[in-house]
């Protein structure tokens, strides 16, 4: 089994690989003067140059009803984790309407 698609946050480590066997991101890189890339790893964004993981959450108007948090909850993706204290105070609300048994319609919060 033959590996490639190597990257790295490091220019002089993807310097030793030859081009061929780079991932795409970094395939072409001028690593004297381009600046490295953002890319993904495990589904997350990898901010290279910092050696960070980047996330963006796009929310979008839902009704403030239960399957309207249920919706907006489900729709971070958060495999390993790392987001669970932005969005716990949201799935501790929706456990109090599901232990409520509030209706899948009704406000959650009254306006």
């Amino acid at each position: 089994m033959r590996l490639h698609n190597f990257t790295s946050n490091s220019k002089e480590v993807i310097a030793k690989i030859v081009p061929e066997d780079r991932a795409k991101s970094v395939k072409d890189l001028d690593l004297q003067n381009d600046v490295l890339p953002i890319d993904r790893a495990l589904g997350i964004q990898w901010c290279m140059k910092s050696d960070t993981f980047q996330f963006r959450i796009v929310l979008q108007d839902k009704p403030l009803a239960r399957h309207g948090i249920l919706s907006t909850v489900s729709s971070v993706y958060n495999p390993l984790g790392y987001l669970v204290p932005v969005i716990l105070t949201e799935r501790q609300i929706l456990q109090g309407l599901c232990q409520d048994k509030s209706d899948w319609d009704s406000l959650a919060i009254a306006p």
